[in-house]
């Protein structure tokens, strides 16, 4: 990926009357170069749903702003 928001997961719970699930996802030999993120994950405190089980491996990435970023927003 060049330029891009990289391998992202989000907004999880965004919307407070229907949850979000999100599992067994796995990011794999992923380039990212010159992007904003390379490993985002983004949930909303306190409305429900989950991530779990997610499995970033052998990524490599150049000039990103926000490598690995796991937040709530």
């Amino acid at each position: 990926c060049y330029r891009s928001g990289g391998m992202c997961i989000g907004s999880i719970g965004s919307n407070a009357n229907q949850p979000d699930y999100v599992e067994n996802v796995v990011f794999e030999n992923v380039e990212l170069h010159d992007s904003s993120n390379a490993a985002w994950i983004k949930t909303y405190p306190g409305r429900g749903g989950y991530v779990r089980n997610v499995t970033f491996r052998n990524i490599h990435f150049e000039n990103v702003n926000q490598p690995i970023y796991v937040t709530s927003c």
